[in-house]
């Protein structure tokens, strides 16, 4: 029985600590996706301009900055804002 404590506690303990790590290395995941580099955010002008092209519906524009994304990979993000404002102007101006 008292091996069978023992093993018990041995087993608790590393659940514990697997959770532990677990939390851990979710909680730098985290930090890491929040970590933004401010110079390759677009400007509040940008974002305000490309809201404006969409109507102010968010959810569009990241839609479209996700496609631009994922036509055009390794490019700064600020690329991807400007991309998509032209394609709109461009679209807006043949009409």
């Amino acid at each position: 029985m008292e091996r069978y404590r023992y093993a018990l506690a041995r087993v608790n303990f590393w659940q514990s600590e697997l959770e532990k790590q677990t939390k851990d290395a979710k909680r730098q995941q985290v930090n890491a996706a929040t970590t933004v580099d401010l110079m390759q955010m677009p400007s509040l002008e940008l974002q305000q301009r490309l809201l404006g092209l969409v109507g102010g519906n968010m959810a569009i524009a990241l839609r479209l900055i996700d496609i631009a994304k994922q036509e055009h990979s390794n490019m700064p993000e600020i690329w991807y804002w400007q991309k998509v404002i032209f394609d709109l102007e461009g679209d807006r101006g043949d009409q």
